[in-house]
């Protein structure tokens, strides 16, 4: 062998396997250790490399946890506004008309539908035609208006529903329908249930507030009945005239009366 000769030592012991490797070489004059770095990541390495890891993760939680919080006060607070409206709603439905439309459910009538005779049983409807809204009468295939000398029968309707007996006032001692102010429409027909609009009238006419039951023509449409041979008919005031349907037609009576919530 060589008198310049080289060996290597390599250090492997149970558990040591990320300890560096160290070389020794021996010349002639003098022995060097070369120690050279293993490529693996040491233990601390992997465990700092965890705990930065942990810290990222606990950061993104508590932000998490924020938003939610903040989304559950936000709830909350959506959920008073709901209350008080709900509250509001139902003060006012008791010191309103007392009258309210319902929307009808495969023909059914609803609790307290306010009939216009108390032995007929004729119930009041309400329904859409023609960029309108009508007021007529129930029948078992839907609600029966009137339009343009016409009668027709809409399937989808409101019934007008009270507890109270209402008051019918002579046409002749009720105003003119009044316009609708198309700022601020007195009707809102998509609404899922509405409390009926009373118009306000002069004291001169006795201070009657007839309900509303639709609007045509940018005129709301008062709720009018009439009795010919003992039978009612329940149609809508225009100019003056009851208009009501009579076998298949629009028929226009005189003489009539308008609904109104109260005697005046």
């Amino acid at each position: 062998m060589s008198t310049r000769y080289k060996f290597i030592f390599t250090l492997l012991t149970a558990g040591l396997t990320t300890l560096p490797l160290i070389i020794f070489a021996k010349t002639t004059t003098s022995t060097q250790a070369i120690v050279i770095k293993n490529s693996q990541p040491t233990v601390n390495e992997n465990l700092q490399s965890l705990q930065v890891s942990l810290l990222q993760l606990e950061s993104s939680k508590k932000n998490i946890q924020r938003q939610i919080e903040v989304q559950i006060q936000a709830m909350v607070s959506l959920q008073a506004q709901i209350n008080s409206i709900k509250k509001k709603i139902s003060n006012f439905k008791q010191t309103s008309t007392g009258f309210y439309w319902v929307t009808s459910q495969n023909n059914q009538l609803p609790k307290d539908a306010f009939s216009v005779d108390s032995q007929q049983k004729i119930y009041i409807c309400q329904a859409s035609y023609a960029n309108a809204l009508y007021p007529g009468r129930v029948s078992n295939k839907g609600c029966v208006i009137t339009y343009s000398g016409l009668a027709y029968t809409i399937p989808s309707y409101k019934i007008l529903v009270s507890n109270y007996k209402g008051y019918w006032q002579d046409g002749n001692k009720v105003p003119q329908e009044p316009f609708i102010n198309l700022q601020q429409p007195v009707w809102i027909p998509n609404a899922p249930s509405s409390t009926p609009l009373t118009a306000t009238t002069k004291k001169d006419h006795t201070a009657v507030t007839p309900i509303v039951g639709g609007f045509e023509y940018n005129h709301v449409l008062y709720i009018c009945r009439l009795n010919i041979n003992n039978t009612y008919y329940v149609g809508k005031v225009v100019t003056g005239t009851c208009n009501v349907a009579m076998a298949g037609k629009e028929a226009s009576i005189p003489i009539y009366q308008v609904l109104l919530p109260s005697a005046p």
